[in-house]
């Protein structure tokens, strides 16, 4: 019961961080922007026929591309964490 606890409550920091995340980068678009040639892939794998839907479509790809920034570096914080255990192992 406690490792499903612990798996949700992760899930939960990656869904509240990848959420602000994709806010941050919706009203600041100081981060890197895709290039226009991938933005119109998308448009067309969307299939969007007014501004609305193409604002919806970029939700969801900033979205995906957020959720897997913060997987990514979840990982590799999880990574470094257990490197550092095993080299100070607690007594």
């Amino acid at each position: 019961m406690k490792r499903l606890a612990i798996r949700l409550a992760q899930f939960f920091v990656w869904l509240v961080t990848a959420l602000v995340m994709t806010r941050l980068w919706l009203t600041h678009p100081l981060a890197p922007n895709l290039p226009q040639p991938v933005w119109y892939w998308f448009d067309e794998l969307y299939g969007s026929t007014n501004a609305e839907e193409v604002a919806d479509m970029e939700l969801l790809v900033l979205f995906g591309l957020s959720g897997l920034i913060v997987a990514l570096a979840g990982w590799a914080v999880s990574c470094v964490t257990k490197r550092v255990r095993e080299r100070h192992p607690t007594r």
